[in-house]
C-alpha cells in the first residue's frame, strides 16, 4: 500500500543492477515511495527485488520515441508489459496520438502547447500527465527550458509530472527541491507539491 502523501519519481534509468540498487536505497533515503523504472532485465530484476525490500512500489516504465504515428500504434501494441507507457513525441502527429490513446499516462515534452484545447481536456479525463524532466546540475539552459516548459504546461491546464530521469543515484532530486522548482517558475508552492506527491496518481494506481 503506498500513501496518497507518497513522492513520486516516474523516470529513473539505472544501466545495470548495481545501479538500479544504489538508485533505490537512495531513493528510500530521500523518501520517495513510488519510483518508475526503465532498463533492461537485469537492472529491472534489481530495482524490484531492491524496492520490495524497502517498501517502495516499483513500476516498469517504457517510453516510446517516434516522429511517426504508424510506428508508435505499433510500439503500442508490444508495450503491454509495461506499468507506465510514456510518448516522447518528436512530431505534432504523435503528439496528438499520445494524448488520445488511453494507453498513454505520460507524454514527455517541453512544449505542451501542440495539444488543441479538446485533446488537452481529454488527456486530463484520461487520468495522464506532461512529463517534464528536471534539469541536470550545471546545465543552465536546461534550467531555463525546465522552468519555461512548466509555466506553459500550467498555463495550459494539463497535468504535470517532474522527473529526474536519473542514471544513478546521484541524478536524483529530494523531493522537496523538486517541487520547490515550481516556485522558481513563478508558481505557488502547492502546484509544486502537486508535481511530486499528487499528479502522478492519475498515472499509476496507487494501492
Amino acid at each position: 500500500m503506498v500513501s496518497g502523501r507518497a513522492a513520486a519519481d516516474l523516470c529513473v534509468k539505472p544501466g545495470s543492477p548495481s545501479a538500479a540498487e544504489s538508485i533505490v536505497r537512495r531513493a528510500a533515503e530521500l523518501g520517495y515511495g513510488v519510483l518508475g523504472v526503465e532498463a533492461a532485465q537485469d537492472a529491472w530484476e534489481a530495482a524490484k527485488d531492491t524496492c520490495r525490500e524497502l517498501g517502495i512500489r516499483c513500476l516498469r516504465r517504457i517510453t516510446l520515441a517516434s516522429a511517426s504515428t504508424s510506428r508508435v500504434k505499433k510500439m503500442l501494441r508490444n508495450a503491454k508489459r509495461a506499468d507506465i507507457v510514456a510518448v516522447k513525441p518528436e512530431s505534432i502527429g504523435v503528439a496528438r496520438l499520445a494524448a488520445r490513446d488511453g494507453r498513454v499516462k505520460l507524454v514527455v515534452a517541453h512544449t505542451p502547447s501542440f495539444l488543441d484545447r479538446s485533446e488537452r481536456r481529454l488527456f486530463n479525463l484520461g487520468g495522464g500527465a506532461v512529463e517534464i524532466p528536471l534539469p541536470r546540475p550545471g546545465r543552465a539552459q536546461e534550467f531555463r527550458l525546465f522552468l519555461a516548459s512548466v509555466r506553459r504546461a500550467v498555463a495550459s491546464g494539463l497535468r504535470v509530472v517532474v522527473s529526474s530521469h536519473a542514471y544513478d543515484e546521484w541524478g536524483l532530486w529530494p523531493p522537496a527541491s523538486a517541487a520547490s522548482m515550481a516556485v522558481l517558475a513563478g508558481l505557488p508552492v502547492r502546484i509544486g507539491l502537486e508535481f511530486v506527491y499528487a499528479n502522478y496518481r492519475g498515472v499509476v494506481r496507487c494501492g
